[in-house]
């Protein structure tokens, strides 16, 4: 997939040349006494080995939901290339696979709610296609063919894409802070 689509920034393991162009990771930063001047309100993540700024340095584990990073640039190919369902790029997937992949195929067996005890209320009213968290409208049953308000899903570092076929938008952010998981609790997001 990545080859076709030319997203040359999406590897595992980043070239020497390439890991200063590398986003550095943060965390919130450890309270102390604050110093007079600006107050800065995150660190350093102190979840790497020292001198390591992000992942791609190493590798740990290589799977596609494990490890891979990427560029902005680059994912907003990739969402293009679901936007358009192949057009305009070489031929990678069938129509028939697009329909699965932008597709509910979760809900009716395990209604809208799946994922929420393990990754939060962000989660609620959300079925999944082959490759994608589908937000659905919020009046939606599950009866015939579910409405969506967008498709999209969120990595490890508080990065997130989402994507609306039917308006022709999509949008995609890296943030590279931990952790990622909030909570919201009466319309409050909260780290977790």
């Amino acid at each position: 997939v990545l080859d076709p689509l030319g997203m040359m920034d999406t590897k595992f393991l980043l070239e020497a040349e390439d890991t200063a162009r590398l986003a550095q990771l943060y965390a919130p930063l450890i309270r102390t006494i604050q110093v007079p001047g600006t107050p800065k309100r995150y660190q350093k993540s102190n979840m790497l080995p020292r001198g390591q700024r992000n992942f791609g340095e190493q590798v740990g584990m290589v799977g596609g939901g494990s490890g891979l990073i990427s560029s902005a640039n680059d994912y907003a190919r990739f969402l293009s290339f679901l936007m358009n369902r192949g057009e305009g790029f070489s031929k990678v997937l069938s129509q028939e696979h697009f329909d699965m992949l932008l597709k509910d195929q979760t809900g009716k067996i395990f209604g809208p709610d799946l994922m929420v005890e393990s990754l939060g209320a962000q989660t609620r009213n959300m079925v999944f296609s082959l490759a994608l968290g589908i937000r659905l409208d919020s009046s939606e049953d599950l009866v015939g063919e579910a409405k969506y308000d967008f498709l999209g899903w969120a990595g490890a570092f508080d990065t997130q894409f989402w994507l609306d076929p039917s308006n022709g938008t999509f949008g995609v952010f890296m943030a590279q802070h931990t952790p990622s998981r909030y909570r919201v609790t009466e319309g409050i997001e909260e780290a977790v």
